[in-house]
């Protein structure tokens, strides 16, 4: 499914910038792969610590300020978006289905991506 996502609907390009929520779930784990074969730039947000560092054991590529904890979600999307950083890509890997800020950080012509592994996932785009 995350090849999928990434690869065939979302087209990821080499030095497109990602973010995917839930990337400490399987979906997510695999996203970060995918991503790392087409050399996204990659950012990813986490439920906690330990498993912050468990994506760093595994994708030692990717760098320690790009991950962030779901619980400083909103502070964090601020500062990114402060910063001028929006995303090509979105990815919603994580099983709530509530809204998430992280759409507010897509590039205008940039697409988000819920991926669910029960239920129908979707994919939303700014023309939508």
């Amino acid at each position: 499914m995350a090849y999928w996502a990434l690869a065939i609907v979302a087209r990821l390009r080499p030095a497109q910038k990602l973010l995917v929520h839930g990337a400490d779930i399987g979906a997510g784990m695999a996203a970060l792969a995918v991503a790392q074969h087409f050399r996204a730039q990659v950012y990813c947000m986490c439920s906690t610590q330990g498993k912050k560092e468990t994506i760093l054991d595994k994708f030692p590529s990717l760098k320690q300020e790009n991950i962030y904890l779901e619980r400083d979600q909103v502070e964090k999307m601020v500062d990114l978006m402060t910063d001028g950083i929006v995303m090509d890509v979105v990815l919603d890997c994580s099983p709530d289905k509530g809204e998430s800020v992280t759409s507010d950080l897509l590039e205008t012509n940039g697409l988000l991506v819920k991926l669910r592994t029960s239920g129908n996932s979707q994919v939303f785009s700014p023309l939508n």
